[in-house]
């Protein structure tokens, strides 16, 4: 009758704490997008995105991309067959103080998020002049990570999978 399974002390409650050679790639996943998401700034923003240019760049906090590398128009928006976007995050455009009243910025990073069975060629976006994307994260594991793109390039897209590259400004 008690209605609390942490008040239980039987197999109700127990769990196995060992990862089973089966779940060790996905807690290896897991553990790298943690580890992605604390060390990078514009993944921890306490406002919303705005869509508009910051005081410290005239680039947007976000901008939407289709297939082409182009910004989405409301034609693309209202695509219903459209089931890949990509997504660019400013790290530069936070607009955000630390505990010690510096500027928080970071990396910027593309989101390429793809909902088709099929594979997409997502040409990347150019920001800035002969800048490169660098591969963090690719759920198929099909592309090596740390592989450089030149924007410009097309990216292949697999189906049904997200992959996050960082912008690489150059030396």
């Amino acid at each position: 009758g008690n209605n609390n399974a942490y008040c239980q002390d039987n197999e109700l409650s127990w769990l196995d704490w060992n990862i089973s050679p089966a779940n060790q790639d996905f807690y290896e996943f897991v553990r790298k997008v943690i580890r992605i998401r604390k060390e990078n700034p514009v993944f921890q923003r306490r406002k919303f995105f705005l869509g508009a240019a910051s005081k410290s760049t005239p680039i947007k906090d976000v901008i939407w991309y289709n297939a082409k590398g182009s910004e989405m128009t409301e034609k693309d928006w209202q695509n219903p067959n459209l089931l890949w976007i990509g997504a660019l995050l400013n790290g530069g455009a936070i607009d955000e103080m630390d505990e010690k009243g510096n500027p928080i910025s970071g990396d910027t990073f593309l989101i390429l998020l793809n909902g088709s069975p099929r594979p997409v060629a997502f040409q990347l976006p150019g920001i800035t002049p002969n800048a490169s994307w660098e591969l963090v994260l690719d759920t198929t594991e099909e592309q090596e990570e740390g592989a450089s793109f030149k924007a410009g390039d097309t990216y292949r897209l697999f189906g049904r999978s997200l992959s996050l590259l960082r912008l690489k400004q150059p030396a």
